[in-house]
């Protein structure tokens, strides 16, 4: 399959996940470094209105991608453990991360949806099953978006706190986790491997 027809899958996913603010060309040329992408769009391109699961091939292939999108130089392909390493080293801003991977999956399967429709738009009757299932769900007589099905970390944790502290095997005394009175973690510069003074 061509380039040419993936694009409606390409331009979905790049207009749903927004990528940190970057623009078409970063995307087109991410999916040329990654041959795995093409092969991915095409399998989903083959059978329209087909959901995935996290343990999809083609949901793999995509979660690569995006953290692809997200940091060049990373080895990882979960955005879960991309998240894990960007939010203490490098991203200040928790909406500079990249999707988690069940808010992935729900905007993943939204395009695969929507992509499905323009790809089949050129027939004379199109057998659309119901976007439920898609990462939609129905209110009254409306559909609305599903953005994850795991609760958000704001409401499941009392607080996300991190410290900066370079210093292993010991804390500083400016270490934010202990004036907070809670252990350091992973999410923290130091990874939790310290001892607090």
């Amino acid at each position: 399959m061509s380039s040419t027809a993936l694009l409606p899958r390409l331009h979905c996913i790049r207009r749903d996940i927004q990528f940190n603010g970057k623009g078409k060309k970063s995307v087109w040329k991410t999916w040329k470094s990654l041959p795995s992408v093409t092969e991915g769009f095409t399998t989903a391109s083959s059978s329209a209105f087909v959901p995935h699961d996290t343990s999809s091939p083609v949901f793999s292939v995509l979660e690569q991608f995006t953290c692809a999108m997200y940091d060049s130089t990373t080895q990882h392909s979960k955005v879960n453990d991309l998240r894990q390493e960007l939010f203490p080293t490098r991203v200040k801003l928790m909406e500079r991360l990249s999707p988690t991977q069940n808010a992935l999956l729900q905007r993943v399967n939204r395009c695969v949806y929507q992509a499905s429709i323009w790809t089949e738009s050129l027939k004379p009757v199109i057998a659309a099953p119901s976007p439920d299932g898609f990462g939609w769900y129905k209110s009254d007589t409306r559909w609305h978006p599903i953005w994850t099905t795991v609760p958000a970390a704001a409401v499941a944790c009392r607080e996300l706190i991190k410290c900066g502290c370079k210093a292993v095997p010991v804390c500083g005394k400016n270490c934010k986790c202990e004036k907070a009175g809670m252990a350091c973690t992973a999410l923290c510069q130091c990874r939790g491997d310290c001892e607090v003074r």
